[in-house]
């Protein structure tokens, strides 16, 4: 086989090579495709092909990564001081990979600047960083990078530039600090406010700011108003400013001066509700309503524990609690079962089976051994129950088996065999080694092994050379396993290949492999 794809791969080529040349005018030769280019069609006396690229004969190639200069110029080579390039040695100099114009001089880079050209009448150089002549250097320091700078216009702090009578506030954990005026400004660690401001410090509470002691107070990072009081931060709130005629604060949490608090416990998340919400937790009043472990609930109610079966809750005067479930005082309480889930139901018109509550007119399906229903409750006037499947009382029932899941069936329409379902004019064809079997119409098809093929169709059994299956005496035949065309031989499996069909007039075979001729 490999050779037979060897084979076909140069003759594909050559119709390929052919087909491409077939595309150029006469006269014209093709370039092929290249590392440096896509290749076509040239005229051999007026061009010149180069690795893929057509140039004009009197031209040359200047191949990829180089760069193409003017014949009055000269190149410039990369180094430190630039990226080098094209220059004219009458107007320009190169130092370095910079090419700097004459009377220039480079500035090597350093730890101030990147260098460069510079004129030296008008500009100076200093550890990389250029300037003019009436220029200061502000070094690079621990605030910024440095710069250039006129002295008596800006003054130099450690690496910043600032405005001449300015200060700099340097960078904290409360700002990024900049250049600032003392006389209507403060530093505050590194956040700038107005003289007749105060910086209340980032805190638990908030992030801090400027403020003004007429309007505000600072507490623990928030500004509340001068008539405002602070409830801290505590285990049951994150605390807040709040107005001590309305509100009360416990643990930061705050209530209505109205309302009491429920803390936090196992029962509920305790909070703030108004007078007339229960829910889990919060301020109550003790007129309309009693605190239970975090859980708010009615004043005459109870609390129902969590326990095993649920989570509790609220017990009214008209209910019982069964291990955290809640039912009514009329109602019994159906245990967890193999049938569902349990729950509450009334004993005058409903009843417990294993986990499932049925009306009291109806019967229970129980689950089966071979499990084809999930089984639940049912009326013995519509249904009939069958090993935990439900069918209608005109049905039968199809246990499952071998061949299908079963079900609920017509005897009319259907007939059982095994589990699978089939037509009353059609016959069971059984799971077999040819394949897994199924109905089938004897007018039309036969059955072989367990494969159904087709009344005028043969059946070839599996072989070493194949799985067999049906085919067409006119046109095909069995070979071994192998279904072949009538007019094909077969290749035996050999040790050079596994063997299959071919044709003589085209092809042979050689120790298991087909090749062409």
């Amino acid at each position: 086989m490999e050779s037979k794809k060897y084979f076909l791969i140069l003759i594909l080529k050559v119709l390929f090579k052919n087909c491409i040349d077939a595309q150029c005018l006469t006269g014209q030769d093709f370039c092929s495709k290249g590392i440096e280019g896509n290749g076509g069609c040239y005229s051999k006396s007026f061009e010149i092909c180069y690795d893929g690229v057509i140039c004009r004969s009197y031209e040359k190639y200047c191949k990829k990564g180089n760069l193409v200069c003017g014949i009055n110029e000269k190149y410039c080579s990369k180094g430190e001081a630039g990226n080098g390039g094209c220059y004219s040695e009458i107007n320009e100099i190169c130092y370095d990979g910079a090419i700097c114009r004459p009377g220039e001089k480079i500035c090597s880079n350093g730890s101030f600047g990147k260098g460069g050209c510079f004129l030296p009448s008008a500009y100076i150089c200093n550890k990389g960083l250029i300037c003019r002549s009436h220029q200061k250097v502000c070094p690079k320091g621990f605030y910024g990078n440095g710069g250039c700078f006129i002295e008596g216009t800006a003054i130099c702090y450690d690496g910043v530039i600032c405005r001449s009578g300015e200060k700099y506030c340097p960078n904290g954990t409360s700002g990024n600090g900049s250049c600032y005026s003392d006389i209507t400004q403060s530093c505050n660690d590194g956040f700038l406010c107005r003289q007749n401001q105060k910086y209340c410090p980032k805190g638990k509470a908030g992030n801090g700011g400027c403020y003004s002691d007429i309007i505000n107070n600072c507490n623990d990072g928030l500004l509340c108003s001068p008539n405002e009081s602070y409830c801290p931060i505590g285990l049951a709130g994150k605390g807040g400013c709040y107005s001590s005629s309305i509100h009360k604060c416990y643990d930061g949490f705050l209530c209505r001066i109205n309302l009491k608090y429920c803390p936090k416990g196992s029962a509920g998340n305790g909070g703030c509700y108004s007078e007339r919400a229960y829910g889990n937790g919060g301020c109550y009043s003790t007129v309309s309503g009693t605190c239970y472990d975090g859980l708010i609930c009615g004043y005459f109610d109870k609390l129902c524990p969590k326990g095993k079966l649920g989570n509790g809750g609220c017990l009214p005067s008209t209910s019982y609690c069964n291990e955290g479930i809640i039912c009514r005082s009329n109602e019994i309480y159906c245990a967890n079962g193999s049938l569902g889930l349990e729950g509450c139901y009334s004993k005058s018109s409903s009843i417990c089976y294993d986990g499932t509550i049925c009306s009291s007119i109806q019967a229970v399906c129980l689950k089966g051994s071979r499990i084809s229903g999930n089984g639940g409750c049912y009326s013995e006037i519509f249904h009939n129950c069958f090993e935990g499947l439900l069918c209608r009382p005109n049905e039968k029932y199809c246990p499952k088996g071998l061949a299908g899941n079963g079900g609920c069936y017509s005897s009319s329409s259907f007939i059982c065999y095994d589990g699978l379902l089939c037509r009353p004019n059609e016959k069971y064809c059984s799971k077999g080694t040819a394949g897994n079997g199924g109905c089938y119409n004897d007018l039309f098809n036969k059955c072989h092994v367990g494969i159904i093929c087709k009344s005028n169709e043969k059946f070839c059994s599996k072989g070493t050379l194949g799985n067999g299956g049906c085919y067409n005496e006119f046109f095909n035949l069995c070979h071994d396993g192998v279904i072949c065309r009538s007019n094909e031989k077969i290749c035996p499996k050999g040790t050079s290949g596994s063997g299959g069909c071919f044709s003589s007039s085209i092809s042979q075979c050689n120790n298991g492999l087909v090749i062409s001729i």
